[in-house]
């Protein structure tokens, strides 16, 4: 997740990164992130006339991502629970990146999820873009993460319109 991201940020070697990452405990990389988040949901949320109906869109759109992130890529080592998943079939990536759009549309109106899902989309795939350089593929954490700064993406930007 975005909370594990110390190693994904450091400037230490693949294999150390990917240990990092396993461990359960926060670090200062995490830590500024979890705060980072929450800020900007919260800011977010509570400059929206409606809140709930965004949080849904964008909660749709973030993980209607995720197929296509773990399609386009390998997962970053053999084991965990990112290669347990495998690599889900082209039919399925468009259906939920096409599923995660029409829930969008549906609550917060066809414009604004367009808007939303083009950011969500840039900020998920500039994630798979570092996990890819630093890692050579995804893992859950790098997943995860791209899932947040997607949702957050897609929050500021709905903010702006």
């Amino acid at each position: 997740m975005l909370f594990r991201s110390d190693g994904l940020f450091s400037g230490k070697p693949r294999e150390r990164v990917l240990e990092i990452m396993r461990d359960s405990r926060i670090g200062t990389f995490g830590a500024l992130a979890l705060i980072l988040s929450v800020g900007l949901r919260t800011g977010s949320l509570a400059s929206l006339a409606d809140g709930a109906a965004a949080l849904v869109a964008v909660h749709a759109l973030s993980r209607g991502w995720l197929p296509w992130l773990m399609w386009q890529d390998a997962p970053a080592r053999s084991d965990g629970l990112a290669a347990d998943a495998g690599k889900p079939e082209q039919a399925n990536v468009f259906w939920a990146a096409g599923f995660g759009l029409a829930i969008a549309a549906i609550t917060i109106g066809p414009l604004a999820a367009l808007l939303a899902a083009a950011v969500a989309a840039a900020a998920a795939l500039v994630i798979a873009a570092l996990a890819r350089k630093r890692l050579g593929g995804y893992t859950g954490d790098t997943l995860g993460a791209a899932e947040q700064v997607a949702e957050i993406g897609a929050l500021l930007v709905l903010t702006t319109i």
